[in-house]
């Protein structure tokens, strides 16, 4: 967006991109969450669920303007380690290292005990807690497989996927660990993909 300043001069005015906003499809008109801001071989973008954006070139948008588009997602394969896609930001958006709870201080590539709280914030559910269930849990949506993810026992809805999932550290800081995929309805339980798989499969390291 483009504003015009007391000089007279135009100038462009960009909008702040925080994990846990809510975007849409430009193709389907489905909404998800934003997982997390990241960059990739020094090119900013976003995280987002790869169900959701599951081929290159897919436009998403934030507040009814387009913040770019998908040039990578795990949905280009039947299997994968994480349900994710980088959305390459246009230069009216400024791609933070915060989600809507505080500032990210990076990503935990460890798993985690069994049982450790951790967070999510979903566009629809908003702020939810719960805790790790089980590891190494696999599911198939729309014929591609998703290996190597996680359950955990927060609330969760439809248009809560790509919700960024975290913990707290000191002083307000938090860590990601993931971001939501959806539920496994075998065991009721919400599933997430690791944040070490994401960004093995993207090529993203988290930005902070």
């Amino acid at each position: 967006m483009n504003i015009q300043n007391s000089k007279g001069q135009i100038v462009e005015q960009t909008t702040d991109l925080k994990g846990g906003y809510a975007i849409k499809s430009l193709d389907n008109n489905l909404p998800s969450t934003l997982s997390f801001g990241a960059t990739k071989n020094g090119i900013d973008g976003v995280v987002i669920a790869g169900h959701a954006g599951d081929f290159t070139g897919e436009e998403f948008s934030y507040g009814g303007n387009t913040i770019g588009e998908v040039t990578i997602t795990t949905y280009s394969s039947s299997s994968t380690t994480a349900d994710a896609a980088f959305v390459e930001t246009n230069s009216s958006f400024n791609v933070t290292d915060d989600i809507v709870s505080g500032d990210i201080i990076g990503g935990i590539t460890i798993d985690l005990p069994v049982g450790t709280m951790i967070l999510m914030y979903g566009q629809v559910s908003g702020f939810q807690s719960g805790k790790i269930i089980s590891y190494n849990f696999a599911s198939t949506v729309d014929g591609v497989t998703v290996t190597d993810t996680v359950l955990a026992d927060y609330t969760h809805v439809g248009g809560d996927s790509g919700g960024p999932i975290y913990i707290r550290e000191l002083n307000n800081l938090y860590s990601i660990i993931g971001n939501h995929r959806g539920d496994s309805l075998s065991t009721g339980h919400a599933i997430y993909s690791k944040y070490e798989n994401i960004a093995s499969e993207l090529g993203i390291t988290v930005k902070h």
